[in-house]
């Protein structure tokens, strides 16, 4: 499986970048393409959280409900989709 990584440097704290960019409801200011994120799920984002995303790909908008799989603050975290049995 292919793996994205970016990086920047922010004047901030690598807590308060983590926690800005886990919060799903900013996705769209850091992640251009999406133009539409809904959570799913109830409580504490982590392992375990759904969220339906609406994102531009090669210039189609695609729909995608997608699960945080790995949590690891302040690290990083992974989010798996299945779309069209892939």
């Amino acid at each position: 499986m292919k793996s994205i990584k970016s990086q920047k440097t922010i004047a901030a704290s690598v807590e308060d970048v983590f926690a800005f960019v886990a919060d799903l409801k900013n996705s769209a200011k850091h992640i251009p393409s999406i133009s539409a994120l809904r959570i799913l799920t109830r409580g504490k984002v982590g392992v375990g959280t759904k969220f339906r995303q609406t994102r531009s790909i090669l210039g189609t908008k695609q729909t995608q409900d997608m699960e945080i799989v790995e949590f690891d603050p302040p690290e990083g975290y992974a989010a798996r989709a299945e779309t069209l049995g892939c």
